[in-house]
């Protein structure tokens, strides 16, 4: 587990509300998922897209969730 860069008070907290406490935690999100939060702004999101970036990680995309959203909607259908 990666630490997030040090990020204002606002944004850690509107993180941490959904769960997001490591690096690894924001490649469950979109890009526009977390620049929606209130808190978190254009310069936290150089940041976290600088760390994100530095490890090899990245913000999930418009792919992956839909077909995360795919697997869900399945496994709520089987019997």
């Amino acid at each position: 587990m990666t630490e997030l860069p040090k990020l204002g008070a606002p944004a850690r907290h509107a993180l941490s509300e959904l769960g997001i406490t490591c690096l690894e935690d924001l490649t469950r999100f979109s890009r526009a998922q977390i620049g929606n939060l209130h808190g978190v702004g254009p310069r936290t999101m150089s940041l976290l897209q600088a760390a994100l970036s530095a490890r090899g990680l990245s913000f999930q995309t418009a792919e992956a969730q839909v077909n995360a959203a795919k697997a869900k909607k399945a496994e709520r259908n089987k019997p």
